[in-house]
């Protein structure tokens, strides 16, 4: 049995390490973990059903002592336990990662040729009703935060359905499952890039009835190309107890298990990537402490010292005074009675480099510190220079995650029994321009050729940049009917200029034919326009010649 345990809860090389450093990235993006002062939320409540994965192996648990706190040398424990207490942590990772990800997820990739069965199947991908789009919500957080994340494919297995045909008559659908970096307990890569085989843990809480006793299930699959071989470590008061394995075939034809990364690692691994924010959690967790010394030394040293005049050494409770802040001298002292105020020059110098370090989380972020030195703000020129840095980021992250869409549409498409041609000519395509300031600069441009009336060509070459701009990477096809469109509106403008030029001269000429009634009445012979004696051609009616009504 130990030796059993042993196996199915062995991890790769560096799988602690890594637990522990995606925990830290987790709280510096959530404010939580070490990042909470006395106020601490359960663990549960931002790791969800991670708290076990996170919290009781790689790691020695979310507890309330963990702190990301540094402690001072010979600080005692009772001072320490009162910093941390009311400690401020200043989240610049989340809304650093907010903005990010709303400018990938409001471009999403181009998809070309998908097949029908898997677009259907974007309506519900886990059977609950959970739509595409909610589900890679989920997915680019993860991925961003933690630098890559697993995405499960599964097709439960239904009683009476012994083939894949049948399942699919039957309507049994695969399920999507984000899980978080720490369930793929281990796996191992061909020279080719493709997993042969991928150890998955979970955890989750069995409780039949209100008055039965909970227990802890640790599920751990063994994922193949063919099949799927499920233990179960069920714990009931600290007994553990191994069940399984439970060995189905699943039909997929691959590990049923998609890669989704921020960034592909430094090295040749295929599964591990880079976080968004890495350098950014460090350096917040910097200003973490840099604001806590901060406090401290503002909380001691914010009160003057009182010097007293006494005679002898004080007892125990024999001076009051304020808040302990009385330095006592003697009564023959030179030094005159007053207030010593600590310097002002230790508070500033931590102010300096607080703002240095905001100065420098956006700099790492790539993203523009509006609050230029002199109170001014960056240049035009300087903010979209930061812009296009991030624009690059983005957009690497974007290919990252076209790569991940289309791994999952062939796994769900090998379930319904695509063709290898059809799944082969599925494309997913990633946006590489997310330049909101050229795209707005395209919009204005557009709207003051059409104003200005530049003519029919530069108006078509102008709206022809604005929605190549807007939708890239459009298929050939649909770039041809687009030309197709524009050309027929610029066909449609110049009959509807015509029009409007025909229904201006039929007003004047309107117009000069009442001024030939008005001047000669109604009996009257008819003036040609222009001639002697009449109005100009497009004078207003009632007015003479020279002006004068």
């Amino acid at each position: 049995m130990t030796s059993l345990l042993e196996a199915l809860r062995s991890t790769r090389e560096g799988y602690d390490v890594e637990c522990t450093w995606h925990r830290f990235l987790v709280d510096a993006y959530a404010g939580s973990g070490g990042f909470l002062g006395s106020i601490r939320q359960p663990a549960a409540g931002y790791w969800g059903s991670a708290a076990g994965g996170y919290g009781s192996r790689a790691t020695e648990g979310l507890r309330d002592e963990l702190t990301y706190l540094d402690r001072y040398g010979r600080e005692d424990d009772d001072k320490f336990k009162r910093r941390r207490e009311v400690a401020h942590y200043l989240n610049y990772v989340a809304p650093l990662t907010d903005i990010k990800i709303s400018y990938l997820l409001s471009k999403p990739p181009t998809r070309e040729d998908a097949p029908q069965q898997v677009e259907d199947w974007r309506d519900d991908v886990d059977g609950r009703g959970t739509t595409w789009d909610e589900l890679w919500l989920l997915a680019t957080y993860r991925a961003a935060i933690c630098g890559w994340t697993p995405i499960l494919i599964d097709a439960p297995p239904a009683d009476g359905i012994a083939t894949r045909a049948q399942a699919i008559e039957a309507g049994v659908r695969p399920k999507a499952f984000v899980l978080w970096p720490s369930a793929l307990l281990s796996f191992k890569v061909d020279d080719g890039g493709t997993l042969e085989w991928a150890k998955i843990r979970t955890v989750h809480i069995d409780q039949p009835t209100a008055l039965s006793a909970p227990s802890q299930v640790e599920t751990i699959t063994i994922w193949t190309a063919t099949e799927a071989a499920v233990y179960r470590i069920r714990t009931v008061d600290g007994k553990e107890s191994v069940e399984g394995p439970d060995v189905r075939p699943h039909g997929f034809g691959v590990v049923p298990i998609a890669i989704y990364r921020n960034k592909p690692a430094l090295s040749d691994d295929e599964v591990l990537g880079i976080p968004m924010h890495g350098d950014v959690s460090t350096e917040s967790r910097r200003l973490f402490n840099l604001l806590s010394e901060f406090d401290e030394h503002l909380r001691s040293q914010v009160f003057a010292l009182l010097q007293v005049p006494t005679d002898g050494k004080l007892q125990d409770g024999e001076l009051t005074i304020g808040t302990d802040n009385a330095l006592p001298i003697r009564p023959d002292s030179q030094q005159s009675y007053e207030y010593i105020a600590p310097p002002a020059s230790v508070a500033a110098t931590y102010e300096t480099r607080i703002e240095a370090t905001i100065r420098e989380i956006y700099r790492m972020a790539r993203v523009e510190f509006t609050r230029a030195s002199g109170g001014g703000v960056a240049s035009g020129v300087a903010r979209r220079y930061e812009f296009a840095s991030t624009n690059r980021a983005i957009g690497d992250f974007a290919a990252q995650g076209a790569k991940a869409e289309s791994w999952i549409d062939d796994i769900v498409a090998r379930f319904f029994s695509v063709s290898d041609d059809a799944r082969e000519a599925a494309r997913v395509t990633a946006q590489t321009d997310f330049d909101i300031g050229d795209l707005e600069a395209d919009i204005k441009n557009t709207l003051d050729a059409v104003t200005a009336q530049l003519g029919p060509t530069a108006t078509k070459l102008l709206r022809k940049r604005l929605i190549g701009r807007m939708l890239p990477n459009l298929p050939q096809a649909v770039v041809d009917e687009i030309d197709a469109e524009l050309d027929a509106q610029v066909a449609e403008d110049a009959a509807n200029k015509a029009m409007a030029a025909e229904m201006r001269d039929a007003a004047n000429q309107t117009e000069e034919t009442l001024d030939d009634e008005e001047n000669d009445g109604p009996t009257g012979p008819h003036r040609p326009p222009g001639a002697p004696g009449g109005p100009p051609k497009g004078a207003p009616p009632g007015r003479a010649p020279g002006g004068k009504a």
